[in-house]
C-alpha cells in the first residue's frame, strides 16, 4: 500500500509540474495579453478623433498621462498611415522586439474601413508572471510537503497497525515452534488485525491445553510403564494378528528371550485361568 501510495503521489506531482503549472502559466500569460489587447483597443478608439482632427497635443497629453498610469506599459507608439512616427518624438528601437515576458501589441486606429495609424505598445509582464510563478512556487513546496506528510502518516499507520503485529505474530509462531508459549503480541492496529492477533492468542492458548493435557497423560502412561516394567507377572501385548509388540522384563526372566527376539513373534491365545509354571517358562510350545 506504501509503495501505491508513493507511485501515486508521482504521478500526481508530475502532472502538477509537468503539466497543469506550465498550462496555467501559458493561459496566464494569454490571458494578460487578450487584457492589455483589449485596454490597448479602447485607447485607439478614444484616439481617433484627435487624429482625424490632427490634435497631435491633445493626443501627446492622452498618451503621456496613459503611459503614466499603466506602468506595465513600457513602450508606447502611434504611427500614421503613412507609418510615419507621430509619438513618441524619439522613437526607440526596441519598440517592435519582443522579449520574454514583454509584449508587444498593436491595434489599428481606423474609422468605418479607413485607416488612420496603428498603434503599438509594448508591455511588460514580468511582475505579474513573476507573482504567478511564486504563487506556484508555494503550491509545489505546499504540495511536496502535503505528499510527503500523507506518506508518513501512511506509513506510521501500517507500521503500527499492520507490520508490528504481524511481524510480532511471526516471531510468536516460530517460537511457538520451538516450545516457546510466552512470546509477547503486539496487540496495537486496526480491527482486522487486532482480531488476526486475538486468533493467534487464543490458538496458542488452546495448544497450550493440549500441551498440559498431553504431558500430563505422558505422566500416566510413564506410571503405568514403570508399573508393568516391575510386575512380577509376565506381560505380553499382542496386536490383532497376534505378534507380540512388547514383553515386560519377567517374560524374559520365564522366557529366556529379549525384548527384540520375541517382538514379532506369533503368540496363540492360552486357555483361561493361570498358565502352570512349566508352560510359562517353555513359550516355545505357545508362541512361535
Amino acid at each position: 500500500m506504501l509503495v501505491a501510495t508513493g507511485l501515486l503521489s508521482l504521478v500526481l506531482m508530475a502532472y502538477l509540474y509537468g503539466y497543469w503549472m506550465p498550462s496555467h502559466l501559458k493561459e496566464s500569460e494569454r490571458d494578460l495579453r487578450e487584457a492589455n489587447q483589449l485596454h490597448l483597443a479602447s485607447v485607439a478608439e478614444s484616439l481617433v478623433p484627435l487624429l482625424l482632427s490632427r490634435q497631435l497635443d491633445a493626443i501627446y497629453e492622452n498618451l503621456d498621462a496613459l503611459r503614466n498610469r499603466n506602468r506595465d506599459w513600457v513602450l508606447i507608439q502611434l504611427s500614421d498611415k503613412q507609418k510615419r512616427v507621430l509619438y513618441p518624438l524619439s522613437p526607440s528601437a526596441a519598440m517592435l522586439i519582443e522579449e520574454q515576458d514583454m509584449a508587444v501589441l498593436q491595434q489599428p486606429l481606423q474609422i468605418t474601413d479607413t485607416e488612420l495609424g496603428l498603434l503599438t505598445v509594448k508591455v511588460d509582464m514580468r511582475g505579474k508572471l513573476a507573482e504567478l510563478r511564486t504563487r506556484h512556487l508555494q503550491l509545489e513546496i505546499a504540495s511536496v510537503i502535503i505528499i510527503f506528510l500523507y506518506i508518513a502518516i501512511i506509513w506510521f499507520i501500517l507500521e503500527r497497525g499492520v507490520r508490528r503485529p504481524l511481524l510480532g505474530i511471526s516471531a510468536a509462531s516460530t517460537r511457538l515452534a520451538e516450545g516457546d508459549f510466552d512470546a509477547p503480541l503486539y496487540r496495537q492496529g486496526s480491527g482486522e488485525v487486532t482480531t488476526l492477533v486475538n486468533s493467534f492468542e487464543s490458538m496458542r492458548s488452546s495448544i497450550r491445553g493440549y500441551q498440559a493435557e498431553l504431558e500430563k497423560k505422558n505422566d500416566s502412561l510413564t506410571t503405568l510403564l514403570h508399573a508393568v516394567q516391575q510386575s512380577p507377572i509376565a506381560i505380553v501385548i499382542v496386536d490383532i494378528s497376534r505378534r507380540i509388540q512388547f514383553v515386560n522384563p519377567r517374560f524374559c526372566e520365564l522366557t529366556g528371550y529379549t525384548p527384540g527376539e520375541a517382538q514379532g513373534m506369533e503368540c496363540y491365545v492360552m486357555g483361561g485361568g493361570m498358565p502352570s509354571a512349566e508352560s510359562a517358562c517353555r513359550p516355545l510350545a505357545r508362541c512361535r
